[in-house]
């Protein structure tokens, strides 16, 4: 088999575009998607707190302070204080450790079961995937007060799973 040399070439016909500075790609990343950029500004912040909370927290987060219950926010407390007299915003500083940690087991668990899903559903012609979420449909149906308003389309004698819900 012998290849045409008048539609392979040396080099591409068009240039390329000029690679985007990382400034660049910043301002642009903003500027065509406002709501992505605004939500990886709050989770940067929220990654900053929660690693320098040791230094930028102005109490320990566990010292109670009985004198202090339910201040209001002042210029020493600027949230307030709870019902043991703790600084709010000090406690939330060090609780965004815990959010964080939370959100990305979350995501990688979700992320990774869905993975697993997909590869086996595709890998067997879709069926896993059937099979879970009519398990799902069915669970719904029968540990649900009023199975209408959470899932809308009827299970009848026909559908797989049905006697689970008899």
């Amino acid at each position: 088999m012998s290849v045409d040399s008048s539609l392979v070439h040396d080099a591409a016909s068009a240039p390329l575009a000029p690679r985007l500075s990382v400034a660049a790609a910043v301002t642009k990343f903003a500027r065509t998607k406002p709501l992505g950029a605004g939500g990886a500004c709050i989770i940067l912040a929220m990654i900053f707190v929660a690693t320098f909370a040791e230094r930028l927290a102005p109490y320990d987060p566990y010292e109670a302070d009985y004198a202090a219950q339910f201040v209001r926010p002042t210029a020493e407390h600027w949230f307030g204080t709870d019902e043991f007299g703790r600084d709010v915003m000090t406690r939330i500083m060090y609780g965004a450790r815990i959010a964080l940690f939370v959100g990305f087991v979350a995501s990688f668990a979700g992320c990774t079961i869905g993975a697993l899903l997909g590869v086996v559903s595709a890998y067997r012609g879709g069926r896993v995937i059937y099979a879970k979420a009519l398990a799902s449909v069915a669970r719904r149906r029968c540990c649900s007060p009023s199975p209408h308003s959470l899932f809308p389309f009827p299970i009848d004698d026909r559908t797989p799973l049905a006697s689970a819900c008899s």
